[in-house]
């Protein structure tokens, strides 16, 4: 399985001590311990990460081969179009585009988020195209239910669990 991490949660994911780890402990475990994979791309993304100094982060999953990078310049082309196309007064507070750009270009079936707001649009089946489902939305706890396997795209085969070795590299 493989999911996208909106940066507002990455943090309450991967750091045990943040106050709302306990809600996003399944994704940090099915990451870590399990065969998940965090799907990334787009300028927007990157920015976002070395914004939030996470960006290292994501280079030691990396390495780890925890992450999928999507084209950066696919997921750029499907962010102005959705920009473009969602200028009327139902997308006032759209501030994701980049988000549902990436979920577009990577097929991704999950998506990790603290952001309420984002909720209808990321839910707006009209935004994506014939091929690609709405995304499940993990928000806390109770959502737990969504990590499972059979999310796993294309793009995060072939999937990879951890060494004890490969784990602790990781710092976290």
């Amino acid at each position: 399985m493989c999911l996208v991490i909106d940066i507002n949660v990455i943090g309450s994911v991967f750091n045990p001590k943040a106050e709302y780890h306990p809600n996003f402990e399944p994704v940090y475990n099915w990451i870590v311990h399990g065969k998940g994979k965090i799907i990334w791309g787009g300028t927007t993304y990157r920015d976002e990460l070395r914004s939030g100094k996470y960006l290292r982060l994501l280079t030691r999953l990396n390495n780890s081969r925890k992450t999928v990078k999507i084209d950066p310049d696919n997921v750029d082309e499907i962010e102005v179009r959705l920009k473009n196309e969602c200028c009327g007064s139902e997308y006032k507070g759209f501030n994701d585009h980049h988000i549902v750009a990436l979920i577009i270009a990577s097929k991704c079936k999950l998506i990790c988020t603290g952001d309420n707001e984002s909720d209808r649009f990321l839910k707006n089946g009209s935004l994506y195209p014939s091929g690609v489902g709405v995304p499940s939305i993990y928000k806390d706890i109770n959502h737990r239910h969504l990590i499972t396997d059979d999310k796993i795209v294309k793009e995060c085969l072939p999937d990879k669990i951890l060494t004890k070795e490969e784990r602790n590299s990781l710092f976290l």
